[in-house]
């Protein structure tokens, strides 16, 4: 799915983040094992704000938005999002649709061939190979356990194959 012009994703994601506000404060997330419902709330916010928030002249509201002890509450979060859309109105009223290029979610930490001058191609790699290189590292870990090099977990060792030297 193509990614919506900078000043459309930055305006689509304040208006989501908002409705978004509205629809928790009528229906509050239940409290969870993780604590209290605004941690959740906050959390979603982000997610909604995240091409705004990543941006350098937005690091102080993502850092104000991101500070616990400042931004607690449900009217917390709701006026750091408020801050932030109307960053975004005065940006766009200054820059119009020139903002640069802006990434998608899910494609926000890839690299692909041919996105820009300095971005390496990543080598293309069909499924059948992407498939074979996965049944190698899981036979090498059978091989590894035949041999006795199993998995540690205790404390003193960390994370790491028994037997497997670090180099």
């Amino acid at each position: 799915r193509p990614v919506p012009p900078p000043a459309a994703l930055l305006r689509r994601q304040a208006g989501l983040a908002r409705e978004y506000l509205a629809l928790a404060a009528e229906h509050p997330p239940p409290v969870g094992g993780g604590g209290a419902p605004e941690a959740a709330v906050k959390s979603h916010v982000f997610k909604m704000l995240y091409c705004a928030l990543e941006r350098d002249d937005f690091r102080d509201l993502r850092d104000a938005l991101a500070d616990h002890d400042a931004c607690r509450t449900m009217g917390d979060i709701r006026a750091g999002t408020e801050r932030v859309a109307d960053r975004i109105d005065r940006l766009l009223e200054t820059s119009g649709d020139d903002l640069g290029p802006v990434q998608g979610w899910y494609g926000r930490h890839r690299k692909y061939a041919g996105s820009g001058a300095d971005t390496p191609a990543l080598p293309a790699v069909t499924a059948e190979e992407r498939k074979a290189a996965a049944r190698a590292r899981i036979e090498a870990m059978r091989q590894g356990r035949k041999e006795g090099r199993g998995f540690a977990r205790s404390e003193g060792e960390g994370a790491g194959f028994e037997g497997a030297s670090v180099a």
